[in-house]
Order: C-alpha cells, then sequence, then structure tokens
C-alpha cells in the first residue's frame, strides 16, 4: 500500500497489525514525508522524502522572477526512497 502521507501510512500499519496482517511479509507499506517518527513505528515505516527546504526556495525564486516580470520554468525536486522495514 502506498499512502499519501506518512501519517495516513501509520494508520495502515496500526490497523494491519490489528486485523493480524503482517507487515511486509502479506503487504508492504511505504509512506511519503519521511516524519521523525517514521523511523520508530513497528516495523519502521518505509518512505519517500523529498527535500523541502529545496523545494521552498525554488518556489520563492520562481515567485520573485514572476513578480519581476520573467518567464519561469517548472522544477523537480527529486525524491529520495527511504528504505526501512515496512517493505
Amino acid at each position: 500500500m502506498f499512502a499519501a502521507s506518512d501519517v495516513a501510512a501509520m494508520s495502515v500499519l496500526r490497523a494491519l497489525a490489528e486485523a493480524g496482517i503482517d507487515v511486509p511479509t502479506t503487504t508492504a507499506v511505504i509512506g511519503y514525508d519521511d516524519v521523525t517518527l517514521a523511523a520508530h513505528t513497528s516495523p519502521a515505516l518505509t518512505t519517500i522524502r523529498q527535500d523541502l527546504a529545496e523545494g521552498a526556495a525554488l518556489m520563492v525564486d520562481r515567485l520573485m522572477q514572476r513578480i519581476a516580470g520573467n518567464a519561469t520554468g517548472s522544477a523537480i525536486v527529486s525524491p529520495v526512497l527511504i528504505e526501512r522495514q515496512s517493505a
């Protein structure tokens, strides 16, 4: 299962545990955000990390360029897979 956030993925981990479903043997769970708590769940949550500081800097830069009347292009902040025990 891939959740849109680590918080949602942690809820999935709990629900699966309560249902007696083994993670990751039967079901893999992956979150998104890499919140600090993700490393401390049981099993530790595999997640996708995105550099928020880089993303914020790119957004501010693009905004300032647009305010100055310049055309701007798209920017991509590459995500990183943080492999832990849930997948």
